[in-house]
């Protein structure tokens, strides 16, 4: 699969899917020479989302894959240019993970509520 890499100017674009904090540091840092860097798309999770905005801006990356938040508001921008296309269902699972975060905070809270209460009868 790789017979035809010879150096880093065999690479005309590069794609880093990742959750990990501090790969795409790493990956700016050592996947380029003086002469020669290929364009980087990054594609993240919504943890590592804040951090690559200022390479994106500063266009040390050439694009940014934002996970499913970035999936609803191109889904949106999608839906303003061109009105009459098919609903995806971008919105729907990002409007379902932000319930079920909903969900597990009042679990935590309900639990931590329970705790002290039955911590204060004792």
């Amino acid at each position: 699969m790789f017979d035809q890499v010879k150096d880093i100017r065999s690479f005309s674009l590069v794609v880093q899917l990742t959750s990990l904090l501090g790969t795409l540091d790493t990956f700016l840092q050592f996947f380029q020479r003086a002469e020669y860097r290929p364009p980087l798309v990054h594609g993240c999770t919504a943890i590592t989302i804040p951090a690559a905005y200022i390479y994106r801006d500063s266009g040390q990356i050439a694009g940014l894959f934002e996970g499913i938040a970035g999936a609803a508001w191109y889904s949106a921008l999608l839906d303003k240019e061109y009105p009459g296309r098919p609903q995806d269902k971008s919105k729907s699972i990002n409007t379902g993970l932000g319930v079920a975060h909903l969900v597990i905070i009042a679990m935590i809270l309900l639990g931590n509520i329970g705790f002290f209460l039955r911590r204060k009868t004792k």
